[in-house]
């Protein structure tokens, strides 16, 4: 019975946040948002300021650093679409080197590489209806929550106490101080996760951009700053980022020491921000072991996207948090965590 009741309450979970993502996923970034903000606002609070009026300063102060971080990487993509020529030059070039090598050493003529791209080409076209309908879908759900998000954060802070006392009326009277201590548990985590990955995405970025600017590779801030971004998608963040960076060594110089100095770069960051720098900046509060985090990533990818799989791990360290408070759900919490 136990067996089955856990089977069903996971197909049910699973149906509620795919059915209900466009409802759940905004409320969720905007629920991790607004924790981190509490502490801030508890301080303005103190120092007089109107409830509503600490959260909009707050607000406006959060809004102008993500829209600059976002200026600085347009601003860099604007170079790189104004130098598109050049490059969409030396891509012809490496591509009519490259089909020389294929017709001479491997003897497949140019009628058949012309054949083997057209046919590639219409496979593409043929599937680009629906990757249009899936763009413009995302890209307006985008819009919806970047309205949203906003409104829910606003009206999360100004109505914080009604949570904790909602959570305190829904549990037994005797289990008021084992809620509570839940409750900070799980806002340490968000709060030990978001501030921590925010200082490891502004040194992995110092050291992306640093590394690549001595191995001189074209746009260096632009793929160091959005590969220091990609971190916070745990494990494959930091690879996808380094691909733009790699294929453009190998377009833009006459040399393969720039993209394998690329390469060794990026295995380096790697090592250090999983071994280092991720570890001792994120802390404990958020100790998941690398499988409870690889199939949280998984299931997130596949429920909610990039987005799920951002917030993929402290879901699971919450989750760790609230299953270990009871002794019928703590072997679970033992299999997602790392530490003793």
């Amino acid at each position: 019975m136990r067996v089955a009741i856990t089977l069903a309450s996971l197909v049910f979970g699973y149906l509620v946040l795919t059915v209900g993502k466009p409802i759940i996923m905004p409320l969720v970034v905007a629920a991790f948002f607004a924790i981190l903000l509490v502490p801030a606002v508890h301080r303005l609070e103190q120092w007089k300021f109107p409830r509503a009026a600490a959260i909009l300063i707050l607000m406006i102060i959060l809004i102008g650093i993500i829209t600059s971080i976002i200026y600085i990487v347009l601003n860099q993509a604007v170079s790189i679409a104004e130098d598109m020529p050049e490059i969409s030059g030396k891509l012809e070039l490496w591509y009519l080197s490259f089909a020389a090598y294929l017709e001479a050493d491997l003897g497949i003529s140019a009628a058949k590489q012309t054949e083997y791209l057209y046919s590639g080409i219409d496979k593409l076209l043929g599937s680009s209806g629906s990757f249009i309908q899936s763009t413009i879908n995302t890209t307006a759900n985008l819009f919806t929550y970047l309205a949203l998000i906003p409104v829910y954060v606003f009206l999360m802070l100004y109505y914080r106490e009604r949570f904790k006392d909602f959570f305190i009326a829904i549990n037994h009277p005797d289990s008021r101080d084992q809620v509570e201590d839940t409750l900070e548990h799980s806002k340490g985590v968000i709060l030990n996760y978001v501030v921590g990955i925010s200082m490891v995405v502004f040194i992995m970025a110092v050291l992306n951009v640093s590394g690549l600017l001595i191995i001189g590779i074209p746009y260096a801030v632009f793929f160091g700053i959005v590969a220091a971004l990609l971190t916070i998608i745990p494990y494959v963040g930091i690879i996808i980022g380094s691909i733009p960076p790699i294929i453009i060594a190998l377009i833009m110089t006459d040399s393969l020491f720039y993209p394998v100095a690329v390469i060794i770069l990026f295995v380096i960051v790697q090592t250090l921000e999983g071994n280092f720098i991720t570890p001792k900046i994120v802390g404990s509060k958020v100790s998941v072991n690398a499988l409870a985090a690889m199939v949280a990533l998984v299931i997130g990818g596949f429920l909610w996207g990039a987005i799920g799989m951002i917030l993929s791990i402290p879901i699971t360290g919450i989750l760790k948090v609230i299953l270990y408070q009871s002794p019928k759900t703590r072997p679970w919490s033992l299999i997602l965590g790392q530490d003793d």
